[in-house]
């Protein structure tokens, strides 16, 4: 291996990054290609991830348009999919939008809620399982509740207890200046049949009209129920936008229109919105995606429901043709990151949290390279490995399925202890241009010289008369702290080849290790 690209690496670490210790991660991802779900050309709007079926895995359920019969794709729990050719979920037909899912009937299954435009009834299926006795993931089709009857441009939808009484109730987002759906659930403390549906007619949140896209329901004012958001778009082309909706919610599922703040005074196009606590401060904080290039929208809540909208951020300042966005924790380090699809061409955004509301946009891979017509997004895991899985829902092509992988960090151990300290180390990161990259050292000695060798041998075998055998390729020093602990890291620079098996072990003066040594475990990583 050339020495310069040895020091290369090295020279990332001379520093210590105790600054660069919270800079998140960008995934390594691989696209999927070949199987049904992830060729399937048909014109999809959106996409949800769950387990219809009862086994214990997600199956993927996927809204279509311009007449096509949407789709579902049965898990076999590794995260292989046969496609379902039966039921009236897979062949009524229509010009679907969205799919909401959820257990409206309380029998311990999965229905689902398909809106439905133009000027179509929306679908609603009963899953035939759980209590009711029949078999879990087989379905039927109502049409004499007034959810499948009410007709308009419906967008999207949203089920959720509005009214505290342990039922699903639902809320249907309507364009072309339609007034929106609430639907109230008679079952649970109203003593009547779970499943069966009201219509609200004397709310604010079904009398302000507006061209509607979702409906997001969080608790904003933290006062133990649900309020209500809506993305609203000004509907023409060129024009300046609408102002969006925004209710709290008294308890009782009667809602008051807020008019004062930014979130329901700032005018765009909006299309989309998540709630998420993006900066752990223990309540609610909005995204709006918007379209017709204008920049995004994020607003943080100081508590009690009060925002601030969030001038110039990464999130905010990306302008693009935003439909859907999803807030989760997609790498697995206890905070919320943001996925953004994008429509007519646009490439996707992925947003990396630090855990403190500060987000690095995803910089390379096929998850932000894929240019295509998304318009919505869902993550979840497919295939049982604890890595997320991704899958964009496109219009006319086909979907775009991913895959997260792991960094190629392994332990490969060989620690040895002093009498100072029982060091130990760790590797994140990805070695590759623009990522961050980090060896993080714990319990070793305190304020001590670390001795960090670096080579292409699995492991690195101990001193011996002051000798490390074999001669590691490259090795430098840089020190801990007074507890004994040590960052180091940045950001990668280009000129590091993939495929790459490289070997880190750190050394420091200890009278009571071989022949005045500790070392840390070897941890080894394979650059992608």
């Amino acid at each position: 291996m050339p020495t310069s690209v040895l020091s290369l690496i090295a020279s990332l670490l001379v520093t210590t990054a105790a600054a660069q210790d919270n800079v998140p991660e960008d995934l390594l991802v691989g696209r999927v290609l070949g199987p049904a779900i992830a060729s399937d050309n048909e014109n999809s709007h959106d996409v949800a991830f769950a387990d219809m079926d009862g086994d214990g895995d997600l199956d993927v359920l996927v809204a279509n348009t311009a007449g096509e019969n949407n789709s579902l794709y049965w898990n076999n729990g590794q995260g292989l999919f046969t496609r379902a050719g039966t039921g009236p979920f897979v062949s009524e037909g229509g010009n679907s939008r969205d799919i909401a899912v959820g257990d409206i009937d309380g029998d311990g299954d999965l229905d689902i809620l398909v809106a439905n435009s133009p000027a179509q009834p929306n679908f609603l299926y009963v899953n035939r399982g759980g209590a009711q006795g029949g078999v879990e993931g087989t379905f039927e089709s109502v049409k004499s509740s007034p959810v499948a009857i009410d007709n308009a441009n419906s967008r999207r939808a949203a089920f959720a207890d509005i009214d505290g009484d342990g039922d699903l109730d639902l809320f249907v987002a309507n364009s072309s200046d339609n007034d929106n759906f609430l639907y109230v659930n008679q079952g649970g403390t109203q003593g009547g049949n779970e499943g069966n549906f009201a219509r609200v007619t004397n709310s604010p949140v079904v009398s302000d009209g507006g061209v509607s896209h979702q409906g997001c329901f969080g608790d904003i004012d933290n006062d133990g129920d649900l309020d209500l958001f809506v993305p609203n778009h000004g509907g023409v082309v060129g024009g300046q936008g609408d102002v969006n909706f925004l209710y709290t919610n008294d308890g009782s599922g009667n809602f008051t229109r807020v008019v004062l703040g930014r979130v329901a005074t700032d005018v765009n196009h909006s299309l989309c919105a998540a709630f998420g606590d993006l900066d752990d401060d223990g309540d609610l904080d909005l995204f709006v995606g918007n379209n017709q290039g204008q920049d995004n929208s994020l607003y943080l809540n100081l508590g009690g429901g009060d925002f601030i909208s969030v001038p110039s951020r990464s999130i905010v300042d990306d302008a693009g043709e935003s439909k859907g966005a999803l807030l989760t924790d997609i790498d697995a380090d206890g905070d919320l990151d943001l996925l953004v699809a994008n429509k007519v061409g646009d490439h996707n955004m992925v947003y990396m949290n630090d855990g403190r509301g500060a987000f690095s946009i995803q910089a390379f891979g096929p998850l932000v390279s894929d240019a295509g017509d998304s318009y919505n997004v869902a993550v979840g895991d497919l295939n049982s490995d604890g890595q997320a899985d991704i899958m964009f829902a496109n219009l006319a092509e086909p979907n775009f399925l991913y895959r997260v992988i792991a960094p190629q960090w392994t332990d490969e151990g060989s620690a040895l202890d002093g009498s100072m300290g029982t060091p130990r180390m760790s590797g994140s990161g990805n070695l590759i241009a623009g990522s961050p990259f980090l060896l993080r050292i714990e319990q070793g000695a305190p304020s001590s010289s670390v001795f960090m060798v670096l080579g292409l041998s699995t492991i690195f075998a101990p001193f011996k008369g002051g000798v490390m055998v074999p001669a590691p390729d490259f090795l430098f020093v840089n020190g801990t702290d007074s507890v004994g602990n040590a960052v180091f890291g940045g950001i990668v620079m280009g000129g590091i080849p993939p495929s790459l098996e490289l070997t880190f072990q750190a050394w420091m003066p200890d009278p009571g290790g071989p022949d005045g040594f500790s070392c840390t475990n070897a941890v080894t990583v394979i650059t992608p």
